[in-house]
């Protein structure tokens, strides 16, 4: 399922997005939209056109089997859920969550769509600190976000399938850049 809408897409309170396979959103503009519904591309080019924002309410539930979202601002209240689809096929049928991928800036391209995954590539993103990420919900998949600005209201933590800890990987691109870490 793809959902576009350059103005913004809102998920509120106990909307709920169930999908067997990709979900995928942005709020940038489809260059090549008769191409992907075609099928004679399958990674389809998108730029934005303004200040477009996907937030995600408490409450809200995003379940599928892989998820991503491109925006110029990504905002993730406390409460909302990304999960796996559940009984998407009316047969009770249950579709654990493989990833999640966030990311902002001002194009995408949305990679290996054909093969049953979706990526984003995200060379091309302008990650600026006006391009920002704020993540507060339950991810119960992997996620990989890239944007200028990233917070983290809540706790950064990874797991493994048998929910023991992993490492945790922040990566910063240009040589001016600095992070701070602190942890107990």
């Amino acid at each position: 399922v793809w959902l576009f809408n350059p103005a913004g897409i809102f998920f509120g309170n106990g909307s709920v997005v169930n999908v067997g396979g990709i979900f995928a959103a942005s709020t940038a503009q489809l260059e090549n939209l008769d191409d992907l519904i075609n099928g004679t591309k399958t990674s389809p080019q998108l730029t934005a056109n303004g200040d477009g924002l996907i937030e995600v309410d408490s409450g809200a539930t995003i379940g599928a089997k892989q998820i991503a979202l491109a925006a110029k601002q990504i905002s993730i209240a406390a409460g909302a859920k990304f999960t796996g689809a559940t009984d998407y096929d009316g047969e009770g049928a249950n579709v654990a969550l493989e990833k999640v991928v966030l990311g902002v800036g001002n194009t995408v391209t949305f990679d290996n769509v054909g093969g049953g995954t979706v990526s984003l590539n995200l060379d091309d993103f302008a990650a600026d600190n006006d391009n920002t990420i704020d993540l507060a919900g339950e991810f119960d998949a992997a996620v990989e976000a890239t944007a200028g600005k990233i917070t983290v209201n809540g706790v950064l933590t990874a797991k493994n399938a048998e929910n023991v800890n992993q490492d945790v990987t922040l990566a910063i691109k240009g040589t001016e850049e600095t992070i701070g870490l602190g942890a107990d």
